[in-house]
């Protein structure tokens, strides 16, 4: 996701010097990889009020006032939730703007999908999430299937040799269950007989929930863990 959305700023900007794209992150801690975002102008909200209806007020607030000082046009929504947020402080900013949702994952795994309703507009990576949305009430006409963008590459990544140890790769966000569901590639590697190697290329929220999994089916000797790469395949042809 967080190449995805890399691209798709640093694309917008160097298509026009008119164009100035910002990104606003709502925080309960600091511990965020921020690498991906070198050459990108971000701001952040930080609550770790254990009331919910207190921590969304405080961010709702801090938006609120973070959209009187930049104006925008456009506000795009990456998560659900940030959708209830955009469009309350919109409300209180007194500003006017389209509130657009994005969603890199399945509402049908996501607490609170609900929340997209607040958008007025709607980007679907897939059309499956489009029927997702529809499913809660948004129009078609409200909705526009965009996919993702990939750049095409060359590289081909050799099988390891028969006499070497079966390696098992995984690229992506660590999500412990959810929609990646982790635990459920652990649980198979751990049953399975032979030498293997698994090797892990991704950050996530759950990233120590998913280390701590596998030393408890101890298969931690097994893993390798590389955190959020920006050249995640530059890394697998050098291991």
């Amino acid at each position: 996701m967080e190449t995805v959305i890399s691209n798709v700023i640093h694309t917008f900007e160097n298509s026009s010097p008119k164009i100035n794209c910002e990104m606003f992150f709502f925080c309960r801690n600091d511990k965020m990889d921020k690498a991906w975002l070198k050459e990108i102008k971000y701001a952040q909200s930080f609550s770790n009020i254990k009331l919910s209806f207190l921590r969304r007020a405080k961010h709702v607030y801090n938006f609120s006032q973070w959209l009187k000082e930049t104006s925008p046009d456009i506000v795009i929504c990456i998560d659900v939730i940030s959708c209830l947020y955009a469009n309350k402080a919109r409300k209180k900013s007194g500003k006017q703007f389209a509130i657009f949702s994005w969603p890199h994952f399945s509402l049908d795994h996501k607490k609170h999908a609900e929340c997209i309703t607040y958008a007025d507009y709607h980007l679907a990576i897939s059309s499956g999430i489009k029927e997702q949305m529809m499913a809660r009430g948004i129009s078609a006409q409200n909705i526009s299937v965009v996919y993702n963008p990939v750049s095409i590459k060359t590289i081909i990544v050799p099988p390891p040799e028969r006499d070497k140890p079966a390696v098992f790769l995984y690229v992506g966000r660590l999500k412990f269950e959810g929609q990646k569901r982790v635990k459920d590639l652990f649980d198979g590697l751990a049953r399975t007989t032979g030498e293997w190697q698994l090797h892990i290329i991704g950050d996530g929220s759950d990233f120590e929930k998913c280390q701590a999994y596998s030393r408890e089916l101890g298969i931690e000797q097994r893993v390798i863990w590389y955190g959020w790469q920006s050249a995640p395949w530059q890394v697998v042809q050098q291991k």
